[in-house]
């Protein structure tokens, strides 16, 4: 359920003029989608425009209640986001243009650690969550996973989307493969990064599944449960903990 960089990753498609795909765990995806025509492809200008537009308009009711205080933090936020949007473009292209490199070439860590500052730093639920998680605190971080108004929360075909992502098997269908390709509803707490582990695959793997099967493809339930983002945050062994503590997510309960 880290949802801010998918609406980046959005906006950063439609900029590049890429058709992308809409997925219910992120509404702000949705919106901006449709802002761009309804999944259809986007010039580089409408993109930023629409960003623009929308913080224009976040910046008018701060401005209510904000007076010039109110109006000046949207406007860094909006430089940021766009600022952002440009970079995340770059990444995708580099990644995409670095497909052949060896799993041992130094792009590969650089680029995940490029991708996890900037999760870090742009979206401040992810940064609640990684930093609950560097602290150890999984009670908090389970909390605020299995809130029913969090993303992982939205129900996608009968289930919850984050069900998709711990990779429940009651009640799921999981297509021609049978079963999820990562199983957080059996894996021990503290085992994410160990060999063997969910995300112990390596970073040009990690990366790989962010562009082609992250969370602009989460369309496709079966995508969700891809390792990707949450291993680049470092926070899979508490997204562990919130698959098997938070109900309905590793069986119908």
């Amino acid at each position: 359920a880290r949802l801010g960089l998918a609406s980046l990753f959005a906006a950063a498609a439609a900029a590049a003029g890429a058709s992308a795909p809409v997925g219910p765990r992120d509404a702000a995806l949705q919106a901006d989608t449709e802002a761009c025509g309804a999944g259809a492809s986007c010039p580089a200008v409408s993109a930023l425009q629409h960003e623009a537009a929308r913080h224009r308009r976040f910046a008018g009711q701060a401005a209510v209640g904000g007076g010039v205080v109110g109006r000046a933090e949207p406007l860094k936020k909006l430089v940021e986001r766009l600022a952002g949007l440009v970079r995340m473009i770059a990444i995708r292209d580099a990644i995409k243009k670095h497909e052949d490199a060896s799993e041992t070439d130094p792009f590969w860590a650089a680029t995940a650690a490029e991708v996890k500052n900037m999760t870090y730093n742009f979206d401040p639920d992810s940064k609640e969550w990684m930093d609950y998680c560097q602290a150890g605190e999984y009670d908090k971080f389970n909390a605020k996973s299995c809130s029913p108004k969090a993303g992982g929360s939205t129900m996608m075909h009968g289930v919850m989307a984050d069900a998709w992502y711990c990779g429940r098997t009651e009640g799921m269908d999981w297509g021609e493969a049978g079963k999820p390709t990562a199983d957080l509803c059996k894996a021990p707490v503290g085992s994410a990064y160990r060999q063997g582990g969910i995300c112990a695959i390596g970073d040009k793997q990690l990366l790989l599944n962010f562009i082609y099967r992250g969370p602009m493809q989460w369309s496709d339930p079966h995508n969700i449960n891809v390792p990707s983002i949450d291993c680049i945050m470092g926070i899979v062994d508490c997204d562990i903990y919130y698959c098997q503590h938070c109900p309905g997510h590793c069986r119908d309960d």
